[in-house]
């Protein structure tokens, strides 16, 4: 598989991962993808609590479950509203709130 149709296979899957995962207080979800490598970043506004933190272990283990040849590293970031997002795009985002 090229590296365009990992990309574009990961942003699918982890799209259909996101639905119904989506709380007002997420900001962003980003990834990346190599040969071996998946990259997924959660960015919430403020505190994130344990039930987001279940939330996006169990989008990574639908990216895992896809991609089982893959490494998938997970981080969830938390920010201020008043902290532009930009600077924590990986590659491509899969969501990104109007702000």
């Amino acid at each position: 598989m090229s590296l365009n149709d990992l990309r574009v296979s990961l942003l699918i899957v982890l799209q259909a991962g996101l639905l119904r995962m989506i709380t007002p207080n997420i900001r962003g979800v980003t990834c990346a993808v190599n040969e071996q490598k998946i990259q997924l970043k959660f960015v919430y506004e403020g505190p994130y609590s344990e039930e987001d933190e279940e939330d996006c272990d169990d989008v990574a283990t639908e990216v895992i479950a896809y991609f089982p040849d893959h490494q998938v590293d997970l981080q969830i970031v938390s920010m201020e509203i008043s902290d532009p997002i930009d600077g924590q795009m990986l590659g491509d985002w899969a969501y990104l709130r109007k702000e």
